[in-house]
């Protein structure tokens, strides 16, 4: 390779990278500032609702929230499930689902294909 079309990578490289950060910090800061939070529940006191955002590091600093958020999406840890499932791994959820997902296709490809090959082969006889 030359040497300008490995700066041309490497330029296309590095804008990726910023892009991927600028779109990752935008998510982040509109889930931030959204109205509401994963902890709305009226029965709390204002002392367990401190003890869970405490637990999960709402009470944090953003950018400190920010830092963590990039390092657990980088290590593949997207935290807990809120909603689905209570206190199960979110990352378990989507193994599970990738793994019926996966077994869908595979069955519906394969019985597309077999009606296929059939349908090729009365096209073939007549």
């Amino acid at each position: 390779m030359s040497n300008s079309t490995l700066k041309y990578i490497g330029k296309r490289l590095v804008i990726s990278l910023i892009t991927l950060f600028v779109i990752l910090m935008v998510l982040f800061l509109m889930v931030k500032f959204l109205p509401g939070s994963p902890i709305n529940n009226e029965k709390l006191s204002a002392s367990a609702r401190a003890a869970i955002e405490a637990q999960y590091g709402l009470d944090q600093p953003i950018p400190v929230q920010f830092v963590r958020y990039i390092q657990n999406m980088l290590t593949g840890d997207f935290g807990v499930s809120f909603n689905l499932y209570k206190d199960m791994q979110v990352s378990s959820l989507s193994r599970k689902c990738c793994k019926i997902i996966y077994d869908l296709w595979f069955m519906c490809s394969y019985y597309w294909n077999s009606y296929w090959y059939v349908l090729r082969g009365i096209c073939c006889i007549t």
